[in-house]
């Protein structure tokens, strides 16, 4: 990953893009990480079964199309575990939406959410 500060490789930064069915991924199950990015399927057994693979890996969960009109299944999971499993961690959503997205198809997209799941226990 570029450092943002010194435009400069961080050699201590791994990225990892692969699917959470590969040999690799699930290889990574005894593996901490800083930060896990959720882009899953786009039903409830998708986001929900991602949840269950990298829940107890990652210090910070960060979810997408938490609020999407189009994917109701990631919205209905994001309150479900915001409500039940983390009331006591800290977590932010950023839904701020295009206006002249909103107003043509009257509809809501994307959104993203965060757990931060050391913060507060």
């Amino acid at each position: 990953m570029l450092d943002l500060y010194t435009n400069e490789l961080n050699q201590n930064t791994e990225y990892i893009l692969d699917f959470s069915s590969s040999n690799r991924f699930i290889d990574l199950k005894n593996t901490t990480w800083d930060i896990a990015f959720i882009e899953s399927g786009r039903s409830f057994q998708d986001i929900s079964g991602q949840y269950n693979l990298l829940k107890n890996n990652a210090h910070i969960l960060v979810f997408q199309d938490i609020i999407n009109d189009a994917v109701p299944g990631i919205a209905n999971f994001w309150n479900l575990i915001k409500k039940v499993y983390y009331k006591k961690n800290k977590i932010d959503e950023f839904t701020d939406q295009y206006e002249e997205v909103t107003k043509s198809q009257n509809k809501k997209y994307m959104g993203i959410g965060v757990i931060y799941k050391d913060i507060l226990k």
